[in-house]
């Protein structure tokens, strides 16, 4: 089962996190064709859940992840056995 999560982060925070500089190797021309920066970066339409992790905690993003694979049958609240189920 596929379930699509956009991580919907402004650029700008990602350039201020980036623990590796990447950023700032593509703005000075060193990593061509870096996504948001050499080439253009083309959001998805029509995710289930779109997430902004500049106005969430870590721990409130994952909650959110995790209530909705709950909702969408992904997730149980209780371990089921499926083998006494048979």
């Amino acid at each position: 089962m596929f379930r699509e999560i956009h991580v919907a982060t402004p650029a700008e925070v990602c350039e201020e996190r980036d623990p590796k500089g990447h950023y700032k190797k593509a703005r000075a021309g060193a990593l061509a064709s870096f996504t948001g920066i050499g080439n253009d970066y083309e959001a998805p339409h029509a995710a289930e859940l779109v997430i902004d992790t500049s106005t969430r905690t870590v721990a409130e993003a994952a909650d959110e992840i995790e209530r909705m694979l709950k909702a969408t049958g992904v997730l149980f609240d209780e371990v089921v056995d499926l083998a006494a189920n048979i």
